[in-house]
């Protein structure tokens, strides 16, 4: 997981990563998405809080229609 310092216009620093969740069970499609926190800390938390909210909805990032 590479993690890039961003400054925004007033100066404060925001810290970003983009991670691999898995192959989405539904459309067989691997899901990505980029994450934003202030501190390095809170950022490692929401990337594991990402990766286990996937996998406890079996998965997928869309609703299985019936």
């Amino acid at each position: 997981m590479k993690i890039t310092q961003h400054t925004k216009k007033d100066g404060s620093a925001v810290y970003r990563s983009s991670i691999y969740l898995g192959i989405d069970s539904v459309t067989g499609k691997k899901v990505k998405t980029t994450i934003s926190a202030r501190t390095k800390k809170e950022l490692r938390n929401k990337v594991t809080q990402a990766k286990v909210e996937f996998e406890k909805n079996g998965s997928t990032r869309k609703q299985r229609s019936l």
